[in-house]
């Protein structure tokens, strides 16, 4: 499945060393290192390792699949004084906002003294680097071991290790909520913000994988069953919601029943949206991604 660069294999007596930071280092007789698994990170962010703009954090596919996943932590190019999550490794959707006075604008907790030490070696640079530490030993007791993660489901989340539970307590993750993630659902998806399972279609539509839906990998979305187009179509009000990809055609000072027969009167119109307010309506093609159940007013 693996092994290592011919170019190792040309010195004899290599060793392999699992440290207690997690670090897996293969030196050679004189105690060079070789290569180190902090310098290829993969999802998971110990303390110790450093983050720079050739080593970012890549999700898995599914919460039960290693295989590259759809988001990405980064420092964002080309200053370098920020991190972004990433989505399809195109699409930025969430940011730490910039660097100043020792904590990133967009978590102010991070000002907060707790279990960290943040360490930001020439930020604004293409040598920038990002790594933290946790503190020394309080008189309470031992530090936990403690991670962050990015997930397969988009969110960057920090976890410390609960001895007497024997399992990973998440404390924090961004961003919240969970259905601002970019290109959860996929096409025609709705995310309904719960992590066990975030994602259901729109009503009429069925996912395109229904594998992958079953173990967590949303992104393909749903397709409707039939064609459509055929004379029988109509409209299903699906509330008050929002959503990003997707064609618009807007429509000034019509009323709903004309954005309707425009909108019937086209095949490659999958939908509308009307402001009885201000009298104006938008027409959709193509297809629709990350919608999202509002609740409150907008």
């Amino acid at each position: 499945l693996w092994s290592t660069a011919p170019t190792f294999n040309t010195s004899s007596n290599l060793s392999l060393k699992l440290l207690d930071s997690g670090n897996l280092i293969l030196s050679a007789p004189n105690g060079l290192v070789l290569w180190q698994s902090f310098d290829s990170p993969t999802d998971t962010w110990l303390p110790g390792m450093n983050l720079t703009r050739l080593n970012s954090l890549l999700s898995w596919r599914t919460e039960t699949d290693p295989s590259p996943g759809l988001y990405s932590l980064r420092l964002k190019p080309p200053f370098y004084g920020e991190f972004e999550l990433v989505f399809n490794d195109t699409v930025p959707y969430w940011s730490t906002g910039n660097w100043t006075n020792g904590s990133f604008l967009n978590i102010p907790e991070m000002s907060i003294p707790y279990l960290y030490n943040f360490h930001f070696l020439s930020p604004f640079s293409p040598a920038a680097a990002f790594g933290f530490s946790e503190r020394a030993e309080s008189e309470a007791g031992n530090r936990p071991p403690t991670m962050f993660r990015v997930e397969p489901f988009g969110q960057i989340q920090q976890y410390t290790w609960n001895s007497q539970a024997g399992s990973w307590n998440m404390f924090w993750s961004k961003p919240e909520p969970l259905c601002l993630v970019r290109g959860l659902c996929g096409r025609f998806g709705v995310c309904i913000g719960e992590t066990s399972k975030p994602c259901e279609c729109i009503s009429g539509f069925q996912p395109v994988d229904g594998d992958g839906w079953g173990s967590g990998d949303y992104s393909r979305g749903c397709y409707r069953g039939d064609s459509g187009c055929d004379g029988s179509d109509g409209f299903r009000d699906l509330g008050n919601v929002r959503f990003g990809f997707g064609n618009v055609s807007l429509i000034k000072g019509k009323s709903r029943s004309f954005c309707e027969r425009e909108c019937l009167g086209d095949c490659g119109c999958v939908g509308l949206s009307f402001d009885e307010g201000s009298g104006v309506c938008k027409n959709f093609y193509g297809s629709l991604s990350d919608f999202q159940n509002l609740t409150g007013g907008g």
